[in-house]
């Protein structure tokens, strides 16, 4: 420099400082022409701060990082900050997409941030929440610091219910409608369901309650109906189950289906009583299932085996079939013919075998002696005896003759 503006300037290693507080000292050497000699020296403090840290983490949200439903209209997100963080710094929080920003708070040693969430940022399952802490200090160091948390949206208890075709085809036939009781089955697959829970089900607007039990790891459910309860034609169920997991979810969980019933006064091809179906076929009348068949609103077919005479002897050995149902044009059948064949023929009636045809009374077979008249009173003038001691029974008892039927 000059007279009066004199200066001095040297690098200095980084090397040579330490992290914080350094003494630095400058020693001045002076002569002059006059050979005197002398030194001047000056110290000084130097902070060297190079280095700046944060900390940031994030509480459990909710108290378990697992939102359930009830939980999930107010949401908050909190945590804690320190190291060189201050009141005032940033804290950036990104969830799905979404971002806000909120400040540090507290005095130093008790730092913290706190901001709500909105549920909808939120999607059901597992979502990753990250905080991340901007610090900056005095000697103009900044950096940042990121947390990130995984936290489950729950808002819904699970449960599969399945309920069984009713009657194996969710029809009821009409003789299935005989049957006194009707029973609705099915099961759940739930781990928030258990065994001894309760199932309800509504069936046509009636409520009806069950308790579930445990068959080799499967809740099963038998709901036991009153048929004479049900409708003819279309009957609706929904089935129900309160489920509960372990997240505090409680749901009401639904099943529906549909089957359909025949009216029970419909008789088939047997008449039996659903209650026993076994006891009351064994004692039902035999023309029940006779030709009185033709007549009713069934849809069965009645067949003939004419493989035999009533002397044993091996005739057409083919099933010969009659309906006397409508047809597949939907034409009805006129049955007059049939019955001018029936009153003419005998073949078909030797075909009767079993007893007699009328209320079930008495048995004659092929092999009775002709001369064996039948001793009950009225009803032996539907049986006959031909020369050669073969059994025919009348048919005028079940068809009567048209009214312009001439033999």
């Amino acid at each position: 420099g000059t007279p009066g503006h004199l200066t001095y300037t040297t690098p200095v290693d980084k090397a040579w400082f330490n992290e914080g507080t350094n003494d630095v000292k400058v020693t001045l050497h002076v002569s002059d022409d006059a050979g005197n000699v002398s030194a001047v020296e000056h110290s000084q403090t130097i902070t060297l701060d190079t280095q700046i840290a944060g900390r940031i983490d994030i509480d459990k949200v909710a108290g378990d990082n697992v939102i359930n439903a009830k939980e999930s209209d107010h949401i908050t997100v909190s945590g804690t900050v320190g190291l060189d963080a201050k009141p005032g710094d940033d804290v950036d929080l990104e969830l799905n997409g979404h971002k806000i920003t909120v400040h540090v708070e507290g005095t130093p040693g008790h730092l913290t941030y706190s901001t709500p969430v909105d549920k909808a940022w939120f999607n059901e399952g597992t979502n990753d929440v990250k905080v991340t802490l901007h610090v900056s200090d005095d000697a103009g160091n900044t950096t940042t610091a990121s947390h990130t948390q995984k936290v489950e949206l729950d808002t819904h208890a699970d449960a599969k219910i399945t309920i069984d075709k009713v009657t194996g085809d969710n029809h009821i036939d009409s003789q299935e409608a005989r049957h006194h009781v009707t029973h609705i089955t099915g099961q759940i697959d739930s781990a928030d369901v258990h065994a001894n829970d309760h199932i309800n089900a509504t069936i046509n607007g009636k409520h009806y309650d069950a308790v579930l039990h445990d068959d080799n790891g499967h809740l099963n459910y038998d709901i036991p109906v009153n048929t004479h309860d049900l409708s003819i034609g279309k009957n609706n169920v929904d089935v129900s189950v309160i489920a509960n997991d372990n997240h505090g979810n409680s749901d009401v969980i639904h099943q529906k289906s549909e089957f359909t019933m025949d009216d029970p006064s419909h008789r088939g091809k047997h008449d039996v009583d659903g209650s026993d179906k076994s006891h009351h076929a064994a004692h039902a009348p035999s023309h029940d299932n006779g030709l009185s068949n033709l007549f009713d609103d069934s849809h069965d077919t009645l067949s003939f085996n004419l493989a035999h005479d009533s002397k044993n002897h091996h005739g057409d050995e083919s099933l010969k079939v009659f309906t006397g149902k409508e047809n597949h044009g939907h034409e009805k059948v006129d049955l007059s013919d049939l019955a001018h064949e029936l009153h003419e023929g005998t073949d078909i009636t030797q075909m009767i075998k079993g007893g007699d045809a009328h209320h079930g009374k008495g048995s004659a077979s092929a092999t009775d002696a002709p001369s064996a008249a039948p001793a009950h009173g009225g009803d032996a003038h539907h049986i006959s005896y031909d020369s050669a001691g073969g059994a025919t029974h009348s048919l005028d008892h079940l068809i009567p003759k048209p009214e312009h039927y001439h033999s």
